[in-house]
């Protein structure tokens, strides 16, 4: 019963810590923001591990997402641990426009062969980002 308790006791502290951990980032922006800074870092800098605003990874450049962004929709890859609260306000002050709404899925690795071997890619988190008519993002 004790390793139960245990078990159960670290992953409350681990999702406390990550709790904690999004309060202090988003009571830094809105410090920075006070300040007079429109954004949270300059343009080109991202978090160490390669997070943007702590959530966001990268945006996703495919041919169906350029498609929905005639429709004001976004697509981004995000951290796994990520929520929808999270990626909007993520969004919001990294790119100064309105989120309407916040879609996550999370995309399964494809499997993949070489030889007898067989592997599988890893998967990831994707966030479809709807923004207010009429506003834009620019994309590189």
């Amino acid at each position: 019963m004790s390793l139960v308790n245990t078990i159960f006791d670290k992953i409350l502290r681990r999702k406390e810590e990550r709790r904690r951990q999004e309060e202090r980032a988003m009571r830094d922006a809105d410090e920075i923001k006070d300040n007079g800074a429109t954004s949270v870092l300059p343009n080109n800098t991202s978090m160490p591990g390669g997070l943007i605003y702590g959530f966001l990874r990268a945006a996703r450049q495919t041919e169906k997402a350029s498609g929905a962004a005639a429709m004001n929709q976004y697509v981004f890859i995000v951290h796994n641990s990520a929520n929808k609260v999270g990626i909007g306000r993520a969004i919001e002050s990294r790119y100064g426009v309105d989120v309407e709404s916040v879609t996550v899925l999370n995309m399964l690795g494809k499997k993949r062969r070489r030889g007898r071997q067989i592997g599988q890619r890893p998967g990831f988190k994707k966030a479809v980002v709807k923004i207010k008519q009429g506003q834009k993002i620019e994309i590189m």
